[in-house]
């Protein structure tokens, strides 16, 4: 059995996969641009935008205009901004406004059990340097910090099935000034 996984957006009309060695990123948002994805986040500040980006750094959103549903972490841990709207109850989110982790494979397969976490892309065990990563899973009612595999978010368990969908919003704020970088990880154990 050899698991593929992809991490997906709704672009509004399909979930389309990031490549294997696209990234996302996080941006501020200058001039009142929700899309803009040069400008940088204000330290203590998150996101005002999220972008996936091809590995050449080019925007890799669909040629369509639609762009990563972008959830700022409001200004408690239960709230969020979705695309910069006032701020909402974290469990209100849909699951076409979270990105998709998808795991499947062409036999049936038992999640036991699965996670999520951001870290250095080093050691699972320590956080991203320079910012913090805040997550959830569709449903939660806050973010919670996902920074090192001490931190990881729990992704539940699912019965026997080819395809095992889950729906997780992210959110990131920079601790100092300069490009940061960090990896998410996601670890699933199944039979």
């Amino acid at each position: 059995m050899a698991l593929t996984f992809d991490l997906e957006y709704y672009d509004g009309s399909a979930w389309t996969a990031k490549g294997a060695s696209d990234g996302v990123g996080f941006y501020g948002g200058a001039n009142g641009d929700p899309f803009d994805d040069t400008a940088a986040v204000p330290v203590g500040d998150y996101q005002e935008n999220t972008h996936f980006r091809t590995t050449g750094g080019a925007d890799g959103c669909t040629s369509n205009g639609n762009h990563v549903t972008n959830l700022k972490r409001g200004t408690t841990n239960s709230l969020v901004e979705i695309d910069g709207a006032a701020e909402v109850n974290v469990n209100t989110v849909t699951t076409q406004q979270c990105l998709r982790v998808h795991a499947s494979d062409v036999s049936p397969f038992t999640v036991t059990a699965m996670s999520c976490f951001a870290y250095d892309g080093v050691t699972p065990a320590t956080p991203p340097s320079g910012f913090t990563a805040m997550g959830f899973e569709q449903g939660d009612a806050s973010f919670a910090d996902i920074g090192g595999s001490a931190n990881a978010l729990d992704l539940s368990t699912s019965p026997s099935a080819t395809d095992h969908y889950r729906y997780i919003g992210l959110s990131v704020s920079p601790t100092s000034s300069g490009t940061k970088t960090g990896q998410l990880r996601v670890s699933v154990t199944y039979q």
